[in-house]
């Protein structure tokens, strides 16, 4: 999956062609959890009908506010609570959404990629992506959909929990789910390889 595009910074047509694994509870454990400040800043692309930033959430130490939004006169943005975490060799980051300024969608007209988003997750749930951070940049992944299938395939009772084709909606505790990361991460995502470097943000 390309940089940035992932259940938070993503098209419609990236996360519809993807995975996407959420939960009631979080994926990591505090003593996973790290900071990475190469994570802070502007990955809005000029001229783009949606945008994205990162920045230090000032409520919640360690934490990061994750920022989707549209560009131009009507502005719309979904916000979450990004935790970075690790798991065995790969990293990985918890998004949470806790604030957004959406109504709702207008009957008959296409889903932009913050609908989408806001679906995903809405109920709130815990969504986890692939992340990976360099002095090249910041590089993301989501399960891939025939990944997920394959993981539903060989553990049967995750058949209920099956939303909208690729989306698992995972009851497990904080614990079992940093467990099913540890065992299966490789397998469900890709490495991160297009790599974005951040603008700073304007003050």
């Amino acid at each position: 999956m390309k940089a940035l595009k992932l259940c938070l910074l993503a098209v419609a047509v990236m996360l519809i062609a993807s995975g996407c694994l959420t939960s009631p509870n979080a994926f990591y454990t505090e003593a996973d959890v790290f900071q990475d400040d190469r994570i802070i800043g502007d990955y809005t692309v000029e001229k783009a009908e949606e945008g994205s930033s990162v920045r230090k959430d000032p409520d919640h130490a360690g934490r990061y506010v994750f920022q989707y939004f549209e560009q131009g006169r009507k502005r719309r943005w979904i916000e979450f609570t990004g935790t970075l975490f690790k798991v065995g060799t790969n990293t990985f980051v918890d998004l949470l959404p806790w604030n957004d300024s959406f109504t709702d969608h207008v009957p008959g007209a296409p889903p932009a990629g913050l609908d989408i988003i806001r679906n995903i997750t809405r109920q709130p749930v815990h969504a986890v992506v692939r992340i990976a951070i360099t002095d090249k940049g910041v590089a993301f992944s989501l399960p891939e959909k025939r990944a997920v299938a394959n993981l539903v395939q060989r553990n049967p009772a995750f058949t209920n929990y099956v939303r909208d084709d690729a989306i698992l909606l995972l009851p497990q505790s904080s614990k079992e789910l940093r467990a099913l990361l540890e065992k299966e991460g490789d397998a469900l995502f890709p490495k991160p390889t297009d790599f974005k470097k951040p603008k700073p943000l304007p003050h």
